[in-house]
């Protein structure tokens, strides 16, 4: 896959590993949401998913706001820090486009390749697992 951007997906995985690795307070990385920022949001967004894709590590995520107060999925991790907010915005999130959309144009593939990086319920070794499969090299 020539187009894959591989240092951007390179970087998400490396980003997310790192903050799977920190005590769960301080961790920014949540795959159950783009961008989880405020904690009653979040508890209420658990209390809708509590039969999906709810753990304990769910719940502690967001009872406990990480030292920045906000936590990404991998989609969300590329807009806002990778891409950034002023290329997100032009690039249409502030528009309707979905942060999806936006991430997976940022590494080149299609929003169906990438679906499968972005979905809530990964665990860490899954994110590397589908990064690996979509970058086809090990990252």
């Amino acid at each position: 896959m020539s187009d894959v951007n591989i240092p951007l997906l390179r970087k998400c995985v490396e980003w997310a590993e790192a903050e799977a690795m920190k005590p769960i307070e301080l961790c920014e990385w949540n795959q159950l949401d783009w961008i989880a920022d405020d904690t009653e949001q979040r508890m209420a967004r658990l209390r809708v998913q509590e039969g999906e894709f709810f753990t304990r590590l769910d719940r502690a995520l967001a009872i406990k706001a990480p030292e920045c107060g906000t936590c990404y999925c991998i989609a969300g991790y590329i807009t806002h820090e990778i891409v950034g907010e002023k290329a997100g915005a032009e690039a249409g999130v502030m528009f309707g486009a979905s942060r999806a959309i936006v991430a997976a144009n940022a590494l080149g593939i299609s929003k169906n390749a990438a679906e499968p990086l972005f979905r809530a319920d990964n665990t860490i070794e899954d994110v590397r697992r589908i990064a690996e499969s979509i970058a086809g090299e090990k990252l």
